[in-house]
């Protein structure tokens, strides 16, 4: 099935801008617009978060599974081409994932258990756990950048399954941004899921697994971003990826009805 007209249009913009642009990425704010180019979405609605405000004695944590419940069961076409996007663009860093750290996180079960909860009958509550799990730190004291950049990547596929318009979807109006008048009413965080496997996929790292905490603190040159392997990255997302994320919704959709 083809593409909204409006998401058809928002590519091309954004492979040219992208193109011209000497990083070799499109702007945050170009795939905000993208998504929100697919239809109504729970990446627009007050999040979870939002709502519990007005439980404050929520201390379980019952009301969140329950509102949490209602999201996954009311999922709009939008809502699974979001899912399936996030989904096949993990996967196509996977291959670059090591499992250098000894322990029990590994980006492909959690991709598995999200898949699960979104289109069988997962259980809910074991990916809540597991995210609040991985929330307190993703190890990578002993990995290398790149297989850290991966595992941020299934994180945030965990954070956009359960908890989207949170961290790095949100949305304010009145704040400037690019000269698109259209654009000036959005401000996107600009780290999501494609973000972080775009880096996974392009980064060069001569350094010693684990020195990349290093990095963050100084900047040291060890590691780089190939702009031609970002470019490649990105193409591929914007040509590839987002119609056959759009295709699998659809069929998804047939399969519940």
């Amino acid at each position: 099935m083809d593409l909204p007209k409006r998401t058809k249009q928002l590519i091309s913009n954004c492979i040219l801008e992208m193109q011209q642009n000497s990083n070799k990425f499109p702007l945050p704010v170009c795939r905000y617009l993208i998504y929100k180019s697919f239809g109504l979405s729970r990446l627009y609605q007050p999040t979870v978060y939002d709502r519990l405000d007005h439980f404050p004695l929520d201390k379980s944590g019952v009301k969140k599974v329950e509102l949490i419940k209602q999201d996954l069961a009311n999922l709009t076409k939008a809502d699974y081409t979001l899912c399936w996007l996030a989904i096949l663009t993990t996967q196509k860093v996977l291959p670059l994932w090591k499992r250098d750290f000894i322990g029990d996180f590994s980006p492909q079960e959690v991709i598995e258990r999200v898949q699960n909860v979104l289109f069988s009958a997962g259980d809910i509550e074991e990916l809540i756990q597991l995210h609040d799990i991985l929330g307190h730190g993703i190890p990578g004291a002993f990995s290398t950048f790149e297989s850290h950049l991966v595992e941020m990547a299934a994180y945030d596929i965990l954070e956009f399954a359960l908890y989207p318009g949170r961290a790095s979807y949100g949305e304010k109006k009145g704040m400037k941004q690019q000269s698109s008048s259209e654009q000036k009413e959005y401000v996107f965080y600009g780290s999501d899921f494609a973000s972080s496997a775009a880096r996974a996929y392009c980064v060069e790292d001569s350094s010693e697994p684990g020195e990349w905490y290093d990095y963050l603190a100084t900047k040291t040159p060890k590691i780089k971003f190939d702009p031609n392997k970002r470019l490649e990255f990105w193409e591929w997302w914007l040509n590839e990826a987002i119609p056959q994320a759009w295709e699998l919704a659809n069929n998804t959709l047939k399969d519940t009805e």
